[in-house]
């Protein structure tokens, strides 16, 4: 017979626990263990130095929106997001990764265009928020002004790697 105080296990720096995992294919209750920045494993029981409780919560990689319009000249003016706002607000809702819309002026190519977004979005602020997604040091990551966190349990929600989201 084994000993209870004997039976090892791993530790990961962080398990989500109890969620109902939305992946690319399929949907499923499960324990998800992130060491560093990567997920490296999935299962149920799983124990971290970090848990949370994700029960009656969605948990979703971090989501791609394929078509964003940042700084976006519009005749005599520009959309409201520009690069570090409207790339913080996505990460801190979950996503990830964004496209953002290229027009081309017309004596422009598109590639000029393109690489002129490219110039304006790697602005010293944005590069900040390239940063912290990426979960670089606590001191590279931007403050937090005016926004906050949801609460960590929602009756209806999300989990992603910024935190909970209210869904319903």
């Amino acid at each position: 017979m084994t000993n209870p105080s004997e039976i090892s296990y791993t530790l990961y720096d962080l398990v989500v626990k109890g969620g109902t995992v939305v992946s690319d294919s399929t949907v499923f209750s499960a324990d998800v263990a992130v060491d560093g920045e990567r997920i490296v494993a999935l299962g149920h029981d799983l124990h971290g130095r970090h848990e949370i409780d994700a029960t009656g919560l969605y948990v979703i990689p971090g989501g791609i929106d394929i078509h964003v319009h940042l700084e976006m000249p519009i005749g005599r003016f520009t959309s409201t997001d520009d690069f570090y706002h409207g790339t913080r607000a996505a990460a801190f809702g979950g996503t990830t990764a964004i496209v953002d819309f290229v027009e081309t002026a017309p004596d422009e190519t598109m590639l000029q265009a393109l690489a002129a977004r490219q110039a304006r979005a790697r602005a010293p602020r944005a590069h900040e928020l390239r940063h912290a997604a990426r979960g670089d040091a606590a001191r590279d990551r931007p403050r937090r002004r005016g926004l906050r966190r949801p609460p960590r349990r929602q009756r209806h929600g999300l989990i992603t790697p910024f935190g909970a989201c209210a869904t319903g």
